[in-house]
């Protein structure tokens, strides 16, 4: 069980958020250890993905959220000219789109090498892109391919 105490307001408010929407992942959760080997204030969730060894990494470390799978990562928060409410919302929906399929992680490769990630509605993602690899992956492996 999470020390809710411990953590700042961004991680708490996401916590509650998310533990309230998806609460067998708090299982998942930890709160950061700073340098100094005492508890931080911030939020980090790792949810192994049903299908394959991915994980689905969520983070409130430095006022923002992070959420990361596979080979791509976004960041989320006040720096965009938002507010938390408004970063707690936006990071909700993406992770809700992976977990039900409407999003996949399409990545790109030229030459055997990472060339591109991004995340893409599954409708958008089934064009490979032109003299590269394209690798598709998604959170139950429905929709996971090379093209």
């Amino acid at each position: 069980m999470l020390d809710w105490n411990s953590l700042n307001e961004l991680s708490r408010k996401f916590a509650d958020r998310v533990f309230r929407e998806l609460g067998e992942w708090e299982q998942y959760a930890e709160v950061l250890p700073d340098e100094g080997g005492t508890q931080s204030s911030e939020l980090e969730i790792t949810v192994p993905q049903p299908c394959s060894e991915r994980v689905l990494h969520i983070s409130t470390r430095e006022g923002e959220i992070t959420i990361s799978y596979g080979m791509w990562h976004a960041h989320i928060g006040s720096f965009l000219g938002i507010s938390d409410a408004e970063a707690i919302e936006d990071a909700l929906a993406t992770i809700h789109r992976i977990i039900a399929e409407q999003n996949v992680v399409k990545v790109v490769y030229r030459d055997g090498k990472w060339a591109a990630s991004s995340l893409e509605e599954v409708s958008n993602a089934v064009a490979p892109e032109a003299g590269a690899t394209t690798t598709l992956y998604s959170w139950c492996g429905t929709y996971d391919r090379t093209l």
